[in-house]
Formats: C-alpha cells, sequence, structure tokens
C-alpha cells in the first residue's frame, strides 16, 4: 500500500523520481542499493536519510531521460514559499496523481477478482478513492498556482 507522504518534502521528491525512473535507475544513479531508495521514500523511516550529493546524482539521471529535475523543482518551491500544499510542477503533481490512480485500479481489480466485493474491500477501496481525489486537488491547485504565475 501507498503510504501519503507530505507534499513537497524529501520522501515525495524520492517517490516521484521512483515514479518516473523506477527503484533500481534511482539506486544506481545514487550509488546505493534499491533497498535504500525504498528507506528513503519512506516518511515513517527516520533512520535513512538521503544526501544533497545523491539528490543531484538523481536529479542529473531524470534530465538524462528527459524529466524534470525533482529536488531542484521542491527546493526553488521551498524557497520561493509557495503556499503549503502546492507542489511548484504541475507534471510532478500529474506524476503523483497517476501513480496513485494506477495503484488504486489494482487494488480494485485484485478485490473484484471473485466477482464481488466484500465489505473490508468497500471500505479499502473508498479509502484510497479519498486519497486519490486529494491527489487530484493537489494537482488542481498546482496548475492554477502555475497559471496564476504564468500571468505576472
Amino acid at each position: 500500500m501507498t503510504k501519503l507522504r507530505a507534499p513537497n518534502s524529501i520522501e515525495d521528491a524520492v517517490f516521484q523520481a521512483v515514479a518516473l525512473l523506477g527503484e533500481e535507475a534511482v539506486g544506481k544513479a545514487a550509488g546505493v542499493s534499491a533497498s535504500l531508495v525504498r528507506k528513503w521514500s519512506d516518511p515513517d523511516d527516520q533512520a535513512h536519510r538521503i544526501g544533497g550529493h545523491q539528490m543531484l546524482a538523481i536529479d542529473k539521471a531524470l534530465r538524462a531521460e528527459h524529466h524534470s529535475p525533482v529536488f531542484a523543482a521542491l527546493f526553488l518551491h521551498l524557497e520561493n514559499g509557495e503556499p503549503e500544499g502546492v507542489p511548484g510542477n504541475p507534471v510532478n503533481a500529474a506524476v503523483r496523481m497517476t501513480v496513485e490512480a494506477s495503484e488504486m485500479l489494482d487494488r480494485v481489480e485484485k478485490a473484484w477478482a471473485d466477482g464481488q466485493l466484500d465489505r473490508r474491500e468497500i471500505v479499502s477501496i473508498r479509502a484510497n478513492a479519498e486519497r486519490l481525489q486529494k491527489r487530484i486537488a493537489t494537482a488542481l491547485k498546482t496548475i492554477y498556482w502555475n497559471q496564476k504565475g504564468a500571468r505576472r
């Protein structure tokens, strides 16, 4: 199950990089194992921290694959003091939303495998749908924020 990560957090930036490149490629770029990459993206794991040089290496790998750098966008967002919960890059917001939607559809498909949904499955799917709605709301805020900034 996907853990909720605070928007504009290091863990969320690692999660975005993994969504774009995959754990193995992120680990290779940073010179670490895929297991450590998973730990970096876990908001509950306080024992494992990513280093600045590793963030730079991951952003470089993202640019090499024609993606926006997630850590540079995170730090720019924090520096500019954009509103709480609004990522600075609409593409990153859309990626997070798409990953969440895909995972939700996988859960629904697995739950429906027997041709019916039991109460536990319905509660779980509903919780996932609510999380997805929050992602969509964040993506819309992001688009609005960027549109507003483009008018300046």
